[in-house]
């Protein structure tokens, strides 16, 4: 085992209003690492994990959700060095996402990414390539942007669709203590059983449910591998899609993120 890893995510309703949605995700995952993956010196490294999502809203009578889903998935990930100013980032993801009350083959969900780097300077490395995250509304997204790490203690990532930029601030005991800021396109895809009142009866639908997010946060590293981290942030453009024409799609209200995890 190379790394343990759990984080919670909090994103509260901010009003009574029938387009409020509240989330909580409770993620756990576990990394192994198999080294000299295809006789080369880069590991292949193996994480499953597992997700508990909790919902609470909306409350109108057309869109439902339930209270609870679920996202089980097995990550593989490999980051071979071509040539010394050359190396890719690759990655692929099975996983099913539901919440067992409905599932078919729309639970089953493939996710992948690939992506080249070019070191342009020591300090200076340029990024391409594309994340595949296989949801109704959009299956592909473009990865493209720039590292930059003048020193030991600076890191930015300036890179769509998951910028960060890391900053170190200070020590404490034996602990450093960096602050960051980043952004991320949120959220998922899953198949679920709610209540159409058309019907007067429970039916099966895929939902995806689609934000935007920028954070600041701290994270606190130890010599052991020990990392902690917390973020609050805000979410914005947030959006429920259902697979089933006769439900339009529900925008609700925009709220905060409170994150925090750590992992060794």
């Amino acid at each position: 085992m190379e790394n343990l890893a759990f984080q919670y995510t909090f994103l509260p309703k901010l009003s009574d209003d029938a387009d409020s949605l509240q989330t909580q995700d409770f993620e756990t995952s576990v990394t192994a690492l198999f080294p000299n993956f295809l006789f080369s010196d880069h590991p292949l490294l193996v994480t499953p994990g597992f997700v508990l999502h909790l919902w609470d809203g909306p409350s109108t009578m057309v869109q439902d959700l339930p209270s609870k889903a679920y996202s089980a998935y097995l990550d593989l990930a490999w980051n071979p060095e071509l040539t010394p100013r050359l190396y890719a980032e690759l990655g692929f993801r099975v996983g099913v996402y539901t919440d067992f009350e409905t599932i078919n083959s729309d639970s089953l969900r493939f996710q992948g990414l690939g992506v080249g780097n070019i070191r342009l300077t020591p300090t200076m490395t340029l990024k391409a390539g594309a994340v595949y995250i296989d949801r109704m509304d959009k299956k592909l997204l473009p990865v493209i942007g720039l590292l930059w790490e003048p020193d030991s203690l600076t890191r930015f990532d300036i890179t769509f669709p998951y910028p960060r930029l890391s900053k170190y601030w200070t020590t404490v005991g034996d602990r450093k203590v960096w602050w960051y800021v980043g952004g991320e396109y949120g959220y998922g895809s899953w198949t679920i059983q709610r209540y159409d009142f058309m019907a007067m009866d429970s039916v099966s639908d895929q939902i995806d449910i689609n934000d935007y997010r920028v954070f600041v946060g701290l994270e606190a590293t130890h010599p052991n591998r020990l990392r902690a981290y917390a973020e609050i942030g805000y979410v914005w453009d947030r959006n429920i899609l259902y697979r089933a024409p006769t439900i339009p799609n529900l925008k609700v209200n925009d709220t905060v993120m409170l994150r925090v995890g750590f992992n060794f």
